[in-house]
Formats: C-alpha cells, sequence, structure tokens
C-alpha cells in the first residue's frame, strides 16, 4: 500500500461517504445493486481524485436481467409533486442508458379518480385511458374477484437494474477502482424482502397494482404464476402473511398453494439517478445520440446481422437490450460458436458467457 494511505474496510456502507476522505483507502466487500448510493460516492472520489476504492466479492456477480417497474402514476392527487420529481429523474436515467428500459403497461386498480389519469397523461405523456375500465373487456381475467373491478391502464417502463449495476461497475474500474476476487467462494444469495407467489395463470407483460391501505403491492407473472412483492415506497414493511392479506380482497387462489419467497430489494430511482450523475452520463454500451424508440430500427439492423446463426428475434431482442453496443461482440462470438456446435440456444449461450469473462469478470470466484 502507498505510503500516506489509510486503508479503510466496509461491510456496512451506512453513512458510508462520511468516512470517504482525502487519501483514504476504501474497501467493501461484496457490494451489490443495493449499493448503488456506495458506487456512487466511490465514482465521485475516484475522479476528484481525492480517494482510492476497491470493491472485493468472495461470490460471483449477477448478470441476468432483474426489472424494477418506474410506477410513476398518482394514485392520489397529494403524490403528484413528488412523482413529477420521480419521472424527472427516469427521463435522465433513460436518455442515458436506453437500452436498458422496456415498455410496460400497468394495471392500476381503483387508483382514485380520472382526474388523476387527466393530470398524469398531461405531466408525463403518457399513453393513459381517460376513463376506469372494467377488466373484463381486456381479458378474461379468471382470477378477479370481481369481474367490474375499476383499473386504468398506464404505461410505465421496466429498468433492468442488475445490469445497470455491471455496466456501472464498467464505469468504476474505468474511472480507476480495483475490483478483486478471493480464492473461495460464498453461495450465500443476497435476498431479504419476502414476496409470495400465487398459482394462478395471468397474461404476459402484465402487471397490476393496488393501493390497499397505506400499502402499495405489484401483482405480476413469473413462471406461470403471480408474484406480490411490496413496492419500493411502502412506508411500511410487508411480510408474506400480510401480502397474502391484500392478494385475497382482489384475487381468488387457495391460499393454502401460496408460497413464501425471498426476493431482493431494489434500488430506489434516487440512487440510480446519483450514480447516473458521477458516470458523466456515459456508458460504453450505449449508442450515442438515441432514443429508446430508436432501439427497434437498431435492433433490427443488428437481428439482420445476427439471423444466419438461426436465432429467433424474439430470442435476439432480450440479448439486445441487455448488451446494447455489445451485442456486435456476442453476435460475433455466436457464429464462432456455431462452428463447434449446430445448437443455436448453446451457441448463443456460450457467446454470453465469452463475453462476461472477457468484460465482465466471470469465473474470477473459484
Amino acid at each position: 500500500m502507498k505510503a500516506g494511505f489509510q486503508r479503510l474496510i466496509f461491510r456496512n456502507c451506512n453513512n458510508l461517504k462520511n468516512h470517504i476522505t482525502k487519501n483514504h483507502e476504501l474497501s467493501h466487500t461484496n457490494p451489490t445493486h443495493n449499493n448503488f448510493e456506495l458506487l456512487g460516492n466511490a465514482l465521485s472520489e475516484l475522479k476528484s481524485g481525492t480517494g482510492k476504492a476497491i470493491f472485493e466479492y468472495d461470490r460471483d456477480l449477477n448478470r441476468g436481467d432483474e426489472f424494477l417497474t418506474t410506477f410513476t402514476f398518482p394514485i392520489t392527487i397529494f403524490e403528484l409533486p413528488q412523482l413529477a420529481n420521480k419521472q424527472k429523474m427516469w427521463q435522465v436515467i433513460l436518455a442515458v442508458i436506453p437500452h436498458l428500459f422496456q415498455k410496460q403497461k400497468v394495471l392500476y386498480l381503483k387508483p382514485g379518480t380520472t382526474v388523476n389519469a387527466k393530470i398524469a397523461d398531461k405531466l408525463y405523456r403518457n399513453r393513459a385511458d381517460k376513463k376506469f375500465i372494467p377488466l373484463k373487456s381486456l381479458h378474461d381475467f379468471s382470477f378477479i374477484k370481481n369481474k367490474n373491478q375499476q383499473a386504468l391502464l398506464f404505461q410505465e417502463y421496466r429498468f433492468n437494474f442488475s445490469r445497470f449495476f455491471i455496466e456501472t461497475l464498467k464505469n468504476f474500474k474505468k474511472n480507476g477502482g480495483t475490483i478483486r476476487f478471493k480464492n473461495e467462494k460464498n453461495t450465500a444469495e443476497n435476498v431479504n424482502k419476502q414476496a409470495i407467489l400465487i398459482p394462478v395463470k395471468t397474461y404476459p407483460n402484465f402487471e397490476f397494482v393496488v393501493k390497499d391501505n397505506k400499502s402499495v403491492v405489484r401483482f405480476y407473472q413469473k413462471d406461470d404464476k403471480i408474484l406480490a412483492t411490496a413496492v419500493n415506497e411502502n412506508p411500511i414493511t410487508l411480510t408474506a402473511s400480510m401480502l397474502v392479506d391484500v392478494a385475497a380482497n382482489y384475487f381468488t387462489f387457495n391460499p393454502d398453494l401460496v408460497q413464501t419467497i425471498l426476493v431482493r430489494s431494489t434500488p430506489s430511482v434516487q440512487t440510480i439517478f446519483n450514480s447516473i450523475e458521477n458516470t458523466n452520463k456515459s456508458f460504453s454500451c450505449s449508442f450515442e445520440n438515441t432514443l429508446l424508440d430508436d432501439y427497434y430500427e437498431i435492433g433490427l439492423e443488428k437481428f439482420d446481422l445476427a439471423k444466419q446463426t438461426g436465432i429467433a428475434y424474439e430470442d435476439f431482442k432480450v440479448i439486445f437490450h441487455r448488451y446494447g453496443k455489445g451485442i456486435d461482440e456476442i453476435t460475433e462470438f455466436a457464429y464462432q460458436q456455431m462452428e463447434k456446435t449446430r445448437d443455436v440456444a448453446a451457441a448463443w449461450e456460450l457467446a454470453e458467457g465469452e463475453y462476461h469473462e472477457k468484460y465482465e469478470w466471470k469465473d474470477r470466484v473459484k
């Protein structure tokens, strides 16, 4: 260690910024997307030249897809000021790294009055129905208790926060941060939030949001079931039994068949926004001067180069939105793998693995 530097080791990132001082070296074990504040502070210190930072892992990174939904619709009129600010932050993030966003229709059950919809539509320029609609007019949702249940369909976005963390780690390294991996592997999962799986099947790409008393709960399809979890902004922590009680107010199901699981907490938009501010709003995976709507045409162009491997467009689109500009090199890897195997899925899986090994620290933990 260089003279003049004192090494500080933190396993808890609370009040971290107060501990990073001039000529100090920060070391943190297993930072994840829950530590965006830590990552943002570390990037800020590296850029200003007032500190050094080391991230050390004893487990592999999550390089897959984990999404959070933007949830910017004002369920009550009193939420408008807060959600307007939230929407502004999401727009900044969307402009910087658009390929990690996907449009998502959300059904808000009994979300208030039609006035909310009109105001939100004007403020956010989103597509919202001007009237409440009965769910039966959309699909035959057989699990809904009240087929005339009123809802409002509102366009939100899904954001791939796990891939965003990987790309932010790359920026951390690019700016002088050090990433190390220990030889011994810890297989413990970093999950700490209760959720439930309800044994009913809904339609793909639908989300339901309900406000029950002071709790806001999200319901969406996962493996032919409905997963229910509390939205981040809840003022209270919802246990699995509390989630079952909320679900029972709206859906018909057998509570004895409900599974309790643990899921990862999702980062707040404020911490994501802060980390964006500390990256000079620049990511090597993003195409320059492009909007989310531009990615449809770009994706078709990239698919035209990749389709001779035999990959289906829907499967390619998932990979394209996962890596952005990285798709060019992954496609090249896929063609190389096709020389060894005629299994299309295996070739693309190996191609992603090769990309992970080259750029994303895969297999550093043995």
